[in-house]
């Protein structure tokens, strides 16, 4: 009878067939005449929320918290839930003020479990917020509460989230230390639905370190899902990160399409940071189509957003980007102008150096497009020096060395400028415009040193690797090159 049916909705719920979940609920409410359990009707809404019904989910959410009585578990599930509807819905104060209640609830009745739950809650809502300091000590105390529990899906739950701060802070070194530990833990407790998210959050880890296929690839697998389960601000998020990805690999129109498509998820749901995100990725998008003007136009939308919510990866990408089509179009001030105010938007939120290695490349190429090689050159020896080791946020290695090289060029130190031009070319990278820009920085290099055969090569190899993808954007300078060594 009610009881079996309310186990058959539990069991289809955890094997994520969410449609039958709510028919066994249904059912089960429609036979029990005195109501049903308390933990059949958390089901119930759950279920509710996951098939795509956040407004019957919160009302009946709601309904449970309010007749809970002392059942303090079965009112701070039903406050959880409640806040994940708002935030479907696109209140996220709402959603805030019923997580912290669900914290209080849950902490005066003694339920870990449920407390645990809550903190991981409201330290992605600071995530989202750009309060990374709060997030991450949130997500920590999350998890040390989940430790002394031996609560380990709580674990888990936690490590995974503060992947999602590690990262934006560019130490990919912490977060491959979370995301592999919390791996192993889903995969103890064989649980799909922390599985499927754990590939979520580590597609957009991938992005961050400039791993373009991976996270993309890992995107793909994980938007079927989340649009199942109906994670929105996970699906925007991931469609976004395949855009951007896409972009950058010279896939342009399947990008634009994700990108847009990104961008009306997060507009549904009135969701700032992912509008910013989204904006950001059809930026790309448009740079590499050739069409500085109108990245320009949608960077500086992404900035509008940036600002609003104070989010430091947010400002520093839109920025960082924004300064990059700024020289694109030749405006050395803006450039510089947007490098200099990204380092001091970010500088609060604690970032490692590789957070901050696109901006300070940002500002030594527009130092060196004005003119003064001696200050691109000091600027760009200690990042060049560490980007031989070590992974950068959103801008490749590669790059990195090889603007250095150009740097050095510039100054007239033509034997280190060949050197670091061959050792940008040692380095790998996904993106297509690191690889041209690299092969061309070689090309000068060699004919700067007198070996014009060899230059004419590389240059010939600058050409076809510009013209291999749906990107544009460095077609011009490619062609302009070979026709300048050609002589």
């Amino acid at each position: 009878g009610v009881a079996a049916l309310g186990r058959a909705a539990r069991r289809s719920l955890q094997a994520d067939e969410l449609a039958a979940a709510v028919e066994y609920a249904e059912r089960a409410a429609e036979l029990a005449r005195d109501g049903l359990p308390a933990a059949d009707r958390v089901v119930h809404a759950r279920a509710l929320l996951q098939v795509g019904r956040p407004g019957d989910a919160l009302a009946y959410a709601e309904k449970i918290a309010a007749n809970a009585g002392d059942d303090a578990g079965t009112r701070a599930s039903a406050l959880l839930l409640a806040g994940q509807a708002h935030q479907t819905l696109g209140d996220q104060g709402r959603a805030v003020a019923c997580w912290q209640e669900a914290l209080q609830v849950a902490g005066v009745g003694g339920l870990p479990n449920l407390r645990a739950s809550a903190m991981r809650r409201l330290g992605m809502a600071d995530f989202i917020a750009g309060r990374l300091g709060q997030a991450s000590s949130r997500l920590a105390a999350s998890y040390q509460v989940s430790l002394t529990a031996q609560d380990r899906r709580g674990q888990a739950w936690s490590l995974q989230n503060l992947a999602w701060v590690t990262t934006t802070r560019g130490d990919f070194a912490g977060t491959d230390a979370v995301l592999s530990r919390a791996a192993r833990l889903f995969a103890e407790l064989k649980d799909p639905y922390g599985r499927a998210w754990l590939r979520g959050t580590t597609a957009f880890a991938r992005l961050l370190a400039g791993r373009l296929r991976e996270a993309r690839r890992l995107a793909r697998v994980f938007l079927p899902f989340g649009e199942r389960v109906g994670e929105a601000w996970a699906v925007g998020t991931l469609r976004a990160v395949e855009a951007f990805a896409g972009a950058e690999l010279g896939e342009l129109s399947e990008a634009d399409g994700a990108a847009r498509r990104a961008y009306r998820d997060f507009a549904e749901v009135s969701d700032d940071w992912g509008r910013g995100f989204a904006l950001v990725a059809r930026g790309v998008v448009a740079r590499g189509l050739g069409e500085p003007e109108h990245a320009a136009d949608l960077l500086a939308d992404a900035m509008s957003y940036a600002e609003r919510t104070s989010h430091p990866l947010l400002t520093g990408m839109a920025g960082t980007l924004r300064g990059f089509v700024a020289l694109d179009l030749g405006d050395c001030e803006t450039a510089e102008r947007s490098a200099r105010a990204v380092l001091t938007a970010v500088e609060p939120h604690n970032p490692q150096a590789p957070a901050q290695v696109g901006p300070r490349v940002l500002l030594a190429t527009a130092r060196l497009a004005a003119g003064d090689p001696a200050t691109a050159v000091g600027l760009l020896a200690p990042v060049a020096t560490a980007a031989a080791n070590a992974p950068s946020l959103l801008f490749s290695r590669q790059q990195t060395m090889a603007r250095y090289a150009s740097a050095l060029l510039a100054h007239g130190q033509l034997d280190q400028a060949l050197d670091w031009a061959h050792r940008a070319m040692a380095v790998p990278a996904e993106d297509v415009r690191s690889q041209v820009i690299a092969v061309s920085v070689l090309a000068e290099a060699l004919a700067a040193c007198g070996r014009p055969a060899e230059a004419l090569a590389r240059a010939e190899e600058a050409v076809r690797l510009a013209y291999a993808t749906e990107q544009r954007s460095e077609r011009l300078a490619a062609d302009a090159l070979r026709v300048r060594l050609r002589g």
